[in-house]
């Protein structure tokens, strides 16, 4: 029962996170947030599975996730900073175009 409530929890947080990119399209923080829950969620996933077969292979690769997702959210971070001082003074994606070439 109680991986039953794991697994729920796991789907819940997971479709919280894909529902938010497609509803807040446009600004850009909440993008990275909601992409580092659905990382953060998705390396629980393995650990819970890892537990449940007694394997340290989902542990490590949470460990891989974890390292992707702080790798994805600095490197995004670095060219939301370098956009918004050159180009913007707003949140939003719609002037990301500008980027291009």
């Amino acid at each position: 029962m109680i991986l039953f409530d794991l697994y729920f929890f796991i789907f819940l947080f997971f479709f919280i996170g894909f529902y938010g990119i497609f509803l807040h399209r446009t600004n850009i923080l909440l993008i990275l947030i909601l992409l580092e829950l659905i990382f953060i969620i998705i390396g629980f996933f393995f650990i819970i599975i890892s537990l449940n077969l007694d394997d340290i292979l989902g542990k490590v690769l949470f460990l891989f996730i974890l390292t992707f997702a702080a790798a994805e959210s600095a490197i995004a971070l670095a060219i939301f900073v370098v956009y918004f001082r050159n180009y913007s003074r707003n949140y939003n994606t719609k002037g990301f175009d500008n980027l291009k070439y």
